[in-house]
């Protein structure tokens, strides 16, 4: 179900808390010694948010998947991330609502900032990870905000 346009409330929030939660270069990964030709990365991407009422915040936790794209057919994972992002919304009831059957109602401007913000920070997180190794080329990319906010699953 699509969320209702957002309420005319400015966001409030703060960035209280980044982690990596797990990192790992897979067997694949620490084996193969050639550089990747930067063409030849798929990254596969994921997005959870969850709203936490009674402390007024929200989790993001993206998981990602890096990739050597050998053909069409075949990828072999490289590496594999999970970065987690605690948001703290100083105005959480202004600007998330439950609807009829009680579920929270998160505005898209919220998921879309929040989001933007994560997924900055997991690029980083992979580029420092990857720092030294045939991966170092390799970057998350810039990502549209439209398909961001279709592969963000609420719980």
């Amino acid at each position: 179900m699509p969320n209702p346009p957002s309420r005319k409330a400015d966001i409030s929030i703060s960035l209280i808390e980044s982690k990596c939660l797990h990192f790992v270069l897979t067997d694949y990964g620490q084996s193969n010694r050639l550089k990747v030709p930067d063409n030849h990365y798929e990254f596969s991407l994921s997005i959870s948010l969850t709203p936490i009422e009674n402390i007024k915040q929200i989790g993001i936790t993206i998981n990602s998947q890096l990739f050597e794209k050998k053909t069409d057919q075949l990828k072999l994972e490289l590496a594999a991330i999970e970065v987690s992002n605690s948001f703290f919304i100083q105005n959480f009831t202004e600007l998330i609502a439950r609807n009829q059957v009680g579920d929270l109602i998160v505005p898209d401007s919220l998921i879309k900032l929040c989001n933007s913000v994560t997924i900055g920070v997991a690029r980083g997180m992979f580029a420092l990870k990857l720092e030294n190794t045939p991966y170092a080329n390799a970057l998350l990319p810039l990502l549209d905000e439209r398909l961001v906010k279709t592969i963000t699953s609420i719980n």
